[in-house]
């Protein structure tokens, strides 16, 4: 199993936690916990709308396929990109390129 983001971020606050998640293991909901993560998802949104805002349509590249070769197309801004090697898996939410003038 390929560790994804979301692992990630639960063994960085806490090992048994990951472990759990890793096993599939479902806890009962925590409101306050739920809370958190609705907020940082509004604000990610928010955040993520006013960075492509910035971008000429043209220049934007959103959820591009795995296969994609990157380097070859002119994007500025990429958004959404699943990035893996043959041990991890995570998802980058905007990757933006300088020097394409």
């Amino acid at each position: 199993m390929k560790p994804t983001a979301e692992l990630f971020e639960a063994y960085l606050k806490c090992t048994t936690k990951c472990w759990l998640l890793s096993q599939g293991a479902i806890g009962e909901g925590n409101a306050y916990a739920d809370w958190v993560k609705a907020q940082n998802e509004a604000f990610r949104a928010v955040a993520l709308r006013r960075l492509q805002e910035a971008v000429p349509e043209n220049k934007r590249l959103i959820a591009p396929p795995g296969g994609d070769n990157l380097k070859v197309t002119r994007w500025q801004l990429a958004v959404d990109i699943e990035v893996s090697t043959d041990s991890s898996v995570s998802r980058l939410d905007a990757v933006e390129r300088g020097g394409l003038e």
